[in-house]
């Protein structure tokens, strides 16, 4: 089974269908295609070489997304690969203009996990003349820092597609393991509720991530 993102409009939805494909033994995975991102891929080459030491905090930027759960899904997912450990809690903002629709609203997330770095987010809105959304990636190590270029390329989608063959073929794992994007939905979830009460609230309900696989 291959699900398009977002997996589910809720966190609920998304455990039923988990739980259902667990149960029928079938491959799961979901499309969350922007995990090939040359930008995306060049951060995880650069935080796994060492030389920004012990990373302390994480800042993405998307611009021309706003909180919609489609293109946001994206920055989520990535976010949620670069935190180590069980996410611990979330802050949240959201501010919608009058008459905006949610490609239009105003997002922000931050994410503690049980070890730095702290992952901070910025979802902002564009017209839709805007042109793609890319993330932008700022980090603070505490030997030296790193941002991302402005040029950006399309991902290579066939990593996906060939571990989703392996997966069915070999038994290998799936290439987007389900929990992940299950557990962005909650992110999102959360992210609201914070936003309503003003405060930051515990990640209680956070599902353990099943295996991550490297897409380049």
């Amino acid at each position: 089974m291959f699900v398009e993102k977002p997996l589910a409009a809720t966190t609920a939805e998304c455990d039923e269908m988990i739980q259902a494909a667990e149960k029928a033994g079938v491959v799961f995975a979901v499309h969350q295609n922007r995990r090939p991102d040359v930008n995306f891929n060049e951060l995880l080459d650069v935080l796994e070489s060492g030389r920004l030491g012990d990373p302390q905090l994480i800042r993405i930027s998307l611009p021309h997304a706003g909180t919609a759960r489609d293109w946001a899904s994206h920055v989520v997912d990535q976010a949620l690969l670069l935190g180590r450990g069980n996410l611990v809690q979330v802050r949240g903002w959201t501010q919608y203009p009058e008459r905006a629709s949610e490609e239009q609203g105003f997002g922000f997330m931050e994410l503690e996990f049980e070890q730095r770095p702290l992952v901070i987010m910025e979802m902002i809105p564009g017209r839709n003349d805007s042109g793609t959304a890319f993330p932008l990636f700022y980090v603070a190590g505490d030997k030296d820092f790193y941002t991302t270029p402005c040029e950006h390329q399309w991902p290579n989608m066939h990593p996906i597609y060939d571990g989703l063959y392996r997966a069915i073929r070999e038994g290998a794992p799936t290439p987007v393991h389900p929990s992940i994007p299950r557990n962005v939905i909650y992110c999102f979830e959360l992210m609201e509720e914070s936003s309503r009460q003003g405060r930051p609230l515990p990640a209680d309900d956070w599902l353990p991530a099943g295996p991550f696989m490297r897409l380049r």
